[in-house]
């Protein structure tokens, strides 16, 4: 079951990836294929295949603790624009080579050794021997080993990646809830679960199941639900890529990095406006001045850029907007991302979705006092909310209570 769920899986992802390409869909639709292979590997043991288990086998030792990585990667890939080369590769190397040298041993046995492997360690865990028998029993072992010694770092790694990605997002826009990672966080969690089940499954052997198959019927159903379920978030989750990909399609093009204008060029607003995602203020950023309103417009004392977005934010209530994001804030002030970034979070010490959430709950605080009979979820839609549990949740955070215990 699992083997013919992960194969269609990944077809499907392969054709997703016609109508939208993306890093992530491709090393989503990479894990699948493995998976698939992995599964091959079973199904050909549990079968008593023995003649196509060399190759096999190989392939499972190859899969095995490939998965999990390919797993970890996949999430670098969703919160990144840039993923280290030398990461992949030292978290891939260790599984390629593992699968290499058990396919190297398996062609330098002859026949009979194979024979007397498959039959004595693979299916009934013998593994005292000679030679290439020995040899090919240790590096079984090593596989199981570097499978146990990934589950915990690829987790905690993980973590980190999906919190400081939804950290980005709060910098950035108004109403995050939906585009967060929480999924693909539970998803790494019930991966590790199921990790280390099939750790203490593989020390036990799977031998001890191959007589009576009836007993991988549990966890069949639950590895095929678990991969089908990691698919299926998949084709709907969108990461760092595609959030720029829409920024880009709905606005001016974002340049790679913002550059400070020179004295002679010219200052292209628009184009120095909005910087990409995520992208850290440089030195020369960090140390040059405000940029103050145009002279039409300025008063006789120049407002701070902090008083500026008060101002705008509140005269004109953009906060009432549910799909607001922090690009239209600079946009609108004919600035830049990073100015706005140090404004909020030095100056004002809080984050964009903090500040604008704190503003909508104000609201709500006020259209309650002064319209008792509305129900909270149409306050919650009036002040700009994205959902009823968002409303909910900010409320509680902001002022101390529920928005059901009306004053």
């Amino acid at each position: 079951m699992p083997f013919f769920v992960c194969g269609t899986l990944s077809l499907l992802l392969l054709l997703e990836q016609a109508l939208r390409p993306s890093r992530a869909l491709r090393v989503l639709t990479l894990l699948m294929f493995a998976a698939t292979l992995l599964y091959l590997g079973h199904s050909v043991f549990f079968c008593h295949e023995t003649a196509l288990i060399p190759l096999t086998d190989t392939l499972y030792n190859t899969c095995n603790p490939l998965v999990f990585p390919l797993y970890y990667i996949y999430v670098e890939q969703l919160t990144s624009l840039r993923v280290s080369l030398w990461r992949v590769v030292l978290l891939v190397c260790p599984s390629l080579l593992c699968g290499m040298a058990v396919g190297v041993v398996y062609l330098l046995m002859s026949p009979l050794e194979i024979a007397r492997f498959i039959d004595g360690f693979l299916y009934h865990a013998v593994a005292s021997g000679e030679g290439l028998y020995r040899l090919q029993a240790v590096l079984h072992l090593c596989v199981k080993v570097l499978f146990g010694l990934e589950i915990i770092p690829i987790l905690i790694l993980g973590f980190r990646r999906i919190n400081g990605y939804d950290r980005l997002l709060e910098q950035n826009y108004s109403s995050p809830d939906s585009l967060r990672l929480t999924w693909v966080k539970l998803m790494l969690v019930i991966f590790t679960g199921t990790s280390v089940i099939s750790l203490v499954s593989g020390l036990i052997g799977r031998q001890h199941f191959a007589d009576d198959t009836s007993m991988l019927a549990i966890p069949s159903v639950l590895y095929s639900l678990l991969l089908f379920a990691i698919a299926f978030i998949g084709l709907k989750q969108k990461g760092l890529e595609e959030l720029m990909a829409e920024e880009a399609k709905n606005q001016a093009p974002l340049p790679s990095a913002y550059k400070e204008p020179t004295a002679a060029e010219p200052t292209a607003t628009e184009e120095a406006a909005t910087g990409p995602i995520g992208a850290e203020p440089t030195a020369t950023e960090e140390a040059a001045t405000e940029p103050a309103a145009s002279p039409a417009k300025s008063p006789a004392t120049p407002m701070t850029l902090r008083e500026r977005i008060e101002k705008v934010m509140v005269s004109e209530q953009l906060f009432l907007n549910p799909e607001l994001k922090l690009v239209d804030l600079v946009k609108l002030l004919n600035t830049n991302r990073n100015y706005v970034y140090k404004a909020m979070n030095v100056d004002m010490k809080m984050s964009f979705s903090e500040y604008v959430n704190r503003l909508r709950v104000d609201y709500a605080e006020q259209l309650i006092a002064s319209h008792p009979e509305l129900p909270l979820q149409e306050v919650a839609i009036r002040s700009g909310f994205a959902s009823t549990p968002s409303f909910y949740r900010n409320f509680k955070a902001f002022k101390g209570h529920s928005p059901k215990e009306r004053t």
